[in-house]
């Protein structure tokens, strides 16, 4: 008992150690469309409460999540270390599930220790720890975590099953958790086939029928999909992508700019990239089945399985900036923890201690660079276009934070650079057009009418053409109709 304080405080200490900063982190990226300018969370109203139980809000239906952000609101109001202290707090209690659950499948305190830490510090957590709306991911692996840990037990698996429910209305990708159970209790816990297969399968019955919704509360918008012949190609390539992050996780970025079309134009030596992708998992698959160790096939399965959503076999639309991003790991972390946990338990190297303690150090201090760059709009951006230059989501963003900042030069270079970057783009007219719109409601307050009119012309023309591209974008056309009304009482 004593041992297992020790080592929760510990956890809980490295993780206040590296994250912490994020306390005095503003709201950031889609944190102003899904909590500050969402009445239902921000006035923290019974009313808004119920309503994001019977409704989708931009095309998200997590309900758990919005529960968690109305309680915080009602509580404290749209006070940015409040959303904060929260994502930390469930992010300790992640972390306190995974050391429980290692415990159970290796036996030994310290190398679950180890496997939880390395789970806690990875630079992959940053994005979910950090930015507000990353309560989605990580919630959802709090509630994953729990249903594998009451699955486990002779009589959890009606609380199981709830926690899995929870899961799912987290974020849609828990609905690979079914494999990943199935996974666990075949190869570790020798459990027969069939009765694997009858709970599991219930799962995934629910897991379909979520499938079903988040289909048709989120489908692909203005995406250029991938024919179906390749996906399975650019999956392999996805996992290839975490496989070398999770082993060499510098420098991270909110946009990689991973896209489809991007990896299908990549070639080695002639040879089109994607022809060679699958080589990498397949070589993994061969020297496990040459080790007959079940515990790491186990870790590699929960591995690629809770990234099996995101992988982009269904395609979905972040896929327009990258397949791949930090957030998406953050439960998959869980197979890399697992066998770390085991290799921990397995060495009898005398310098096995510091050389963990040596890792882990470095991507604490990763971790902790990276979450600075979380403090506020202005410095995420320029951090994303900084490690990928073609970012259209970090340009596009950056004009904002800039513009908002005062900077109105600087945000006018970053527009600039997203018509260079995406001259198609409907995005990319309707945030112009925007810029125009603003500008012109300043030029106005200044007197400046001349200025105003060839704002608004330049407004509705840019309106227009993001509107050809994207017609069911009802946010344009409210400010199209603003443009015009303006252009017109002149």
């Amino acid at each position: 008992m004593r041992t297992t304080a020790i080592h929760l405080i510990l956890i809980f200490l490295a993780i206040v150690a590296v994250f912490g900063r994020s306390l005095a982190a503003g709201l950031t990226w889609d944190d102003e469309d899904l909590i500050v300018l969402n009445p239902h969370v921000a006035e923290g109203q019974p009313a808004g409460l119920a309503w994001h139980w019977t409704h989708e809000h931009e095309r998200l239906y997590i309900p758990v999540v919005y529960t968690i952000w109305w309680c915080i609101s009602a509580a404290a109001g749209v006070n940015p270390p409040f959303f904060h202290a929260a994502n930390l707090l469930v992010f300790v209690g992640c972390c306190w599930l995974l050391y429980f659950l290692l415990r159970r499948l290796i036996g030994n305190p310290w190398a679950a220790l180890g496997g939880a830490l390395l789970f806690a510090l990875h630079p992959l957590q940053v994005e979910p720890v950090a930015w507000a709306t990353g309560m989605k991911d990580l919630s959802c692996t709090f509630f994953s975590l729990a249903a594998i840990l009451l699955y486990l037990r002779p009589r959890g698996y009606p609380w199981a099953t709830l926690c899995f429910i929870a899961a799912m209305l987290c974020k849609p990708a828990a609905v690979a958790l079914p494999l990943v159970v199935a996974a666990i209790d075949l190869l570790l816990m020798d459990r027969p086939l069939r009765q694997v297969a009858w709970k599991t399968g219930l799962w995934l019955v629910g897991s379909a029928a979520m499938g079903i919704l988040t289909l048709r509360v989120q489908p692909p918008m203005n995406l250029p999909m991938a024919p179906l012949w390749a996906r399975p190609l650019l999956a392999a390539d996805a996992l290839d992508w975490y496989l070398c992050k999770v082993l060499w996780p510098n420098p991270m970025a909110i946009d990689y700019g991973h896209t489809p079309l991007r990896v299908m134009s990549w070639h080695i030596l002639g040879i089109p990239w994607i022809a060679l992708a699958w080589m990498i998992p397949a070589a993994l698959a061969g020297g496990l089945i040459y080790l007959r160790r079940p515990i790491l096939t186990a870790s590699a399965l929960i591995f690629a399985l809770a990234l099996l959503p995101v992988l982009g076999l269904q395609p979905f639309d972040f896929q327009r900036f990258s397949t791949v991003t930090d957030r998406y790991a953050q439960f998959a972390l869980v197979g890399p923890a697992l066998a770390a946990a085991w290799l921990l338990s397995r060495s009898r190297i005398r310098g096995a201690f510091w050389a963990t303690f040596s890792v882990l150090l470095v991507l604490a201090g990763i971790s902790l660079v990276d979450a600075g760059y979380w403090r506020n709009d202005v410095t995420l951006y320029q951090h994303a276009v900084a490690v990928n230059p073609q970012s259209l989501l970090g340009h596009n963003n950056l004009s904002g934070a800039l513009y908002r900042a005062g900077d109105r030069q600087a945000a006018a270079k970053e527009f600039a650079a997203v018509m260079r970057l995406a001259p198609g783009d409907p995005d990319a007219y309707i945030s112009l057009a925007n810029f125009q719109l603003a500008m012109a409601r300043e030029l106005k307050q200044g007197g400046d009418v001349h200025g105003e009119m060839q704002s608004l012309r330049q407004a509705v023309t840019l309106f227009n053409e993001g509107l050809k591209l994207q017609p069911d974008n009802p946010i344009a056309r409210q400010h199209l109709a603003e443009a015009k009304s303006l252009l017109g009482g002149q």
